[in-house]
């Protein structure tokens, strides 16, 4: 491929675009499989939780290294980066809210049965959890917003309306398929969770879709990504911190020792 083609014209074919993405889906399922079996009571080391979070921004730069696009055209640059971080305080208000009324909020005397993922997650140190977390929005975003919205772009896919919203094509595109990609999430969390996280993945996705839309770069997605897993998890955290003041532990559940750095 050359730098000479026009603007708008297809680097990848949508049948390339569909392998890569199934590449991926595959290896989260094949890991998620295996941590399954193999860590059925301890958490995972980081090894495994690199390959994971790592594995979409290693698709992502393959990606750009057979299209010979540049790295400005998948949302790697620091252009509008005032802009796009200047749209963060407002989308962040909706987790910043959860967290405060899960601070103010009682003692539970029970708490909903809590899977052993999401627990573990909500348990990790606040120095493990933001590095994580980082990981795992730089990796969505650089696959999801980056590669694959632009590349739906070039394809020209037509508006479509969300209810009352008009949204382009690509961003509702990218955004359905990055919450169906969590369904890979199977393989360590019960089916209710996981939809339950599917669908608040795609409506996620065009928020941020959106935004990485209007300013092309991954600045702003990366950083509200990132706080917003971070704040869902601090709200759970201090959940469990209440319910076993009062030995209200979450049913089914034993405790999980947490991981030293």
């Amino acid at each position: 491929m050359t730098d000479d083609l026009a603007p708008n014209q297809p680097r990848m074919s949508r049948g390339e675009i569909v392998a890569l993405l199934a590449a991926v889906q595959a290896l989260l399922i094949a890991s998620g499989l295996y941590i399954r079996f193999r860590y059925p009571e301890d958490r995972p080391p980081w090894r495994f939780r690199l390959l994971n979070h790592g594995a979409p921004l290693v698709a992502t730069l393959a990606a750009m290294a057979w299209t010979g696009r540049r790295p400005s055209e998948y949302g790697f640059t620091l252009s509008n980066w005032r802009a796009s971080l200047s749209a963060a305080p407002l989308r962040l208000l909706p987790g910043v809210a959860m967290l405060a009324a899960s601070w103010a909020s009682k003692p539970p005397k029970r708490l909903p049965e809590i899977d052993r993922m999401a627990r573990r997650l909500a348990e990790m140190p606040i120095a493990e959890m933001l590095p994580y977390h980082a990981l795992v929005a730089l990796g969505e975003e650089a696959l999801f917003r980056g590669f694959l919205q632009r590349e739906l772009e070039d394809h020209d896919p037509q508006s479509l309306s969300v209810g009352p919203a008009r949204v382009e094509g690509a961003v509702a595109v990218a955004a359905t398929i990055f919450g169906l990609f969590h369904l890979a999430n199977l393989t360590l969390r019960p089916v209710v969770p996981t939809l339950g996280q599917v669908a608040f993945a795609t409506l996620f996705g065009m928020h941020i879709g959106t935004l990485a839309r209007r300013h092309g770069t991954l600045a702003g997605p990366v950083v509200i990504h990132m706080m917003t897993n971070v704040f869902s998890m601090l709200a759970l955290k201090r959940q469990l911190q209440l319910a076993e003041r009062v030995g209200a532990a979450p049913r089914g559940l034993m405790p999980v020792e947490p991981e030293p750095l």
